[in-house]
């Protein structure tokens, strides 16, 4: 507790100024140093408890300690404020004689603790204020509410500024599609962790709920080592600005300094570093003082690292282009966080294979489904398939793929798609592949998404996948860059880049009537040439193509509708009961010779929506319209949908 003088001397009246003009002001001061000479219980002083438990995880010295109260009873007491803002802080008056006279301590000493390079400032525990009128240091906005509440212990204090990371139910292994970027943070990490050396930072970033915080936590599991969060929320559950966090990370890195084995992370940087390097008291040079002396190893996690300063980015050890999760990771992320649930495995494998889902979105499942209350498993599942598609349809993502709801089920078998080559042999040869470029072409329907989906899954590569309405953008050269970033995001060894509606890039270029459609093509070119891992197009208008792209697709295979086995053999495998007359039916099947694996799943998906059986009888007619519409209007149900 503060100790300071009873009585108010002439070094008082001289810093608060003339008596005369600052009466009130003076009284309001004579009565706040007897009511603190009165020294009452610390549990009537829960801002002076806090300040004692605080000095001790900072290592405060007594004089800083004596200060930091000082500047929370200002928070804590309005008239305390009001009596250090009535003179003391003018433009030719030291701030910190007035601090020396209140706790009856040596300037030098106040000098001391005040210093640029002191505990209180370096830490942003105080942080100065250079408006006349105002007091010159004020203590950090990451602390001035959970300073004046009633803490049971340090923990619950410190909550609101760096908070223990919550498990994660992903190892290591789950990230393995990071390759050497996962290995390298790994490395870097436990380096430091082992030789205490400061001013290590690593940079992760991609795209919102991708699972950067998974990663994290997994890594810090892998080594053993806990991890703590800097805290984005105040003690109300409101937002904290970039100022308070940037107090918050400061303030967090002294505490861990002395914990052992700990690592902190700073998720959503995105706006922190561009709004702390404009603030005028902040600056470039303390975002830069602090990446090179922070006390632990500290990762900061970002949707964006164009909107960080290049001076800032050179100052990161490691910086990791994140990539989605596969689709094994998803399904053990999905199955953990709907454990008490009691998910259907075949359902969570359905989820997890549409290839936008991301940990995010896992998140929220987990939260409807606490919502849903008693349901049953089968209506709470068919209901967080909607609220999913929904989600990724609104954010231009992949739609989730449909609850069961029919008891014949659509598997992707390659037996029944009817393509050039031998697409078992295809399979094969490019699980073996390191490079590969493939052209699939063909009609709608016909299975060659279906089949790159079927690929990746057997080779076990990420299969990053792009449509044009994702990639296509109104700006000047925007969709040059997005097709750039579709093989930035990929690892050659382990990922799988599929470009469908390739003719939107790839037209011919003598055809071409405008600039920017020759860049786009241009623009694929050299990626494709630059990227050494396997590369798969689809496009339905193979006449369209530029003849240079043509050479550059080392495969072509060509997908047709299916022969008359392939039908009969499908047909099979979806209509429920007996077939009655199957040569009839075989017969009537031989007339469609443009079905595909296409209209199958279409029938399937209209008779699921209306909950009709699928007997032989539906099946056929439903198949049979599906042709007469196709000839009727000159159109080809597009796509390809599967059950997982």
């Amino acid at each position: 507790m503060l100790h300071l003088t009873n009585r108010i001397d002439a070094d008082v009246l001289a810093t608060v100024g003339d008596p005369g003009e600052s009466q009130n002001a003076l009284k309001v001061f004579e009565r706040w140093l007897r009511e603190l000479e009165e020294d009452p219980p610390p549990a009537e002083q829960p801002v002076a408890h806090n300040c004692e438990m605080l000095s001790d995880l900072l290592a405060l010295s007594p004089v800083e300690r004596d200060v930091l109260t000082l500047y929370a009873a200002t928070v804590n007491d309005a008239g305390v404020g009001e009596c250090l803002r009535a003179r003391w802080a003018r433009a030719d008056e030291d701030p910190r004689r007035m601090v020396a006279v209140v706790l009856s301590r040596p300037r030098a000493r106040i000098a001391d603790a005040l210093r640029p390079s002191g505990t209180l400032l370096r830490a942003r525990v105080l942080q100065p204020e250079r408006y006349r009128g105002h007091v010159p240091f004020k203590l950090a906005s990451a602390l001035d509410q959970t300073i004046q509440l009633a803490h049971a212990d340090v923990d619950s204090m410190t909550s609101p500024i760096v908070r223990a990371a919550p498990p994660t139910a992903l190892t290591l292994d789950d990230f393995e599609h990071l390759g050497a970027d996962r290995d390298l943070m790994v490395d870097v990490t436990r380096s430091a962790l082992t030789r205490g050396t400061r001013g290590v930072n690593i940079l992760v970033h991609g795209a919102t709920g991708a699972g950067k915080t998974e990663f994290a936590r997994a890594v810090a599991k892998h080594l053993g080592a806990q991890l703590f969060e800097v805290a984005d929320q105040d003690v109300d559950g409101d937002p904290m600005t970039s100022r308070a966090r940037a107090s918050a990370v400061a303030i967090g890195q002294r505490m861990l300094e002395r914990a052992g084995k700990r690592v902190l992370v700073f998720d959503e940087a995105e706006d922190f570093f561009p709004q702390v390097e404009r603030a005028s008291l902040q600056g470039k040079s303390w975002v830069h003082s602090l990446l090179g002396t922070n006390l632990v190893p500290t990762w900061w996690l970002t949707n964006r690292a164009d909107q960080i300063d290049p001076a800032t980015l050179r100052r990161f050890d490691l910086v990791v282009q994140f990539r989605p999760l596969p689709t094994r990771a998803k399904e053990r992320l999905i199955t953990q966080r709907l454990k008490r649930f009691r998910p259907d495995p075949g359902w969570v494998r359905e989820m997890a294979a549409s290839d936008r889902l991301a940990p995010g979105h896992i998140d929220k499942m987990a939260r409807l489904a606490s919502a849903l209350g008693s349901r049953s498993r089968d209506d709470r599942e068919a209901l967080l398939s909607r609220a999913m598609e929904s989600t990724l349809s609104l954010s231009g993502a992949a739609p989730a793929k449909p609850a069961r709801g029919v008891d014949a089920e659509i598997t992707y078998d390659l037996s029944v798609v009817n393509a050039s080559l031998d697409l078992e042999s295809v399979a094969r040869s490019l699980g073996l592949q390191q490079r590969a470029t493939v052209l699939l072409h063909g009609a709608p329907g016909t299975g060659k998404t279906a089949f790159v989906r079927h690929l990746a899954n057997r080779t076990g590569r990420t299969l990053l996948a792009a449509r044009a309405s994702e990639l296509l953008g109104p700006l000047v050269s925007q969709t040059e860059r997005n097709l750039a970033q579709l093989f930035r995001g990929a690892d050659a060894e382990r990922s799988l880049v599929f470009l469908d509606e390739a003719d939107t890039y790839l037209q011919n270029r003598q055809r071409a009537d405008k600039v920017w459609e020759v860049s786009q093509v241009n623009e694929l070119l050299v990626q494709m040439e630059a990227y050494r891992g396997v590369f798969i197009a689809a496009t339905n208008l193979i006449e369209s193509l530029d003849p240079a792209c043509m050479r550059r697709f080392a495969l072509k295979i060509r997908f047709d509708p299916m022969t008359a086995e392939q039908r009969w053999a499908m047909f099979q495998s979806i209509a429920t009961g007996p077939i009655g007359n199957p040569e009839g039916v075989r017969a009537e099947l031989a007339g469609m010779v443009d079905l595909t694996p296409g209209d199958f799943a279409t029938v399937v998906s209209r008779a699921r929506m209306l909950g009709d059986e699928l007997d032989a009888k539906g099946l056929l007619a439903g198949l049979a319209d599906e042709c007469g519409h196709r000839r009727r209007h000159g159109q080809r149900v597009a796509g390809f949908s599967r059950r997982a």
